[in-house]
């Protein structure tokens, strides 16, 4: 099952999964940083989706600000369909191999078996193409002459 990544009028990614939401996450917009993070080309996750060449991000999944680590989970759409888990502090990029959807993901992290998400590392393009992309994406969203 594809997750839909249609924000809603409450100010939330989706609400469209049917399983609770784990302890300590959440998958209102603003909890996961908004526009600040998201909506703007400064935002730090807008900027890492666009310079690895997944396009513009929605974000899905967050942990709470003060439940450990920052880590989201977001998707782009340069490739739909695909999940991405993004570690700020890192600045490491995963692609979610299994489970393939949002409700899966919290089914796992809610049983205390995150380590059993599958993930496979994004290929970080080198400075020159991620000026590129950016650039691009600058431009298009008229922020560039």
């Amino acid at each position: 099952m594809a997750p839909d990544l249609t924000p809603s009028n409450a100010g939330t990614v989706s609400k469209a999964d049917a399983t609770s939401m784990p302890p300590g996450w959440t998958d209102t917009y603003a909890e996961m940083g908004g526009d600040e993070e998201w909506g703007s080309v400064n935002g730090t996750g807008a900027h890492t989706s666009v310079a690895l060449g997944l396009g513009k991000a929605t974000p899905l999944l967050g942990r709470k600000l003060g439940e450990g680590g920052v880590l989201y989970f977001f998707a782009g759409d340069a490739k739909p369909g695909n999940i991405y888990f993004w570690e700020p502090d890192m600045g490491e990029v995963f692609r979610v191999t299994e489970p393939g959807d949002v409700d899966g993901i919290k089914k796992l992290i809610a049983a205390g078996k995150f380590k059993e998400i599958k993930r496979e590392e994004v290929d970080g393009a080198s400075s020159e193409q991620k000026e590129v992309r950016l650039e691009a994406f600058f431009r298009a969203e008229g922020l560039l002459e």
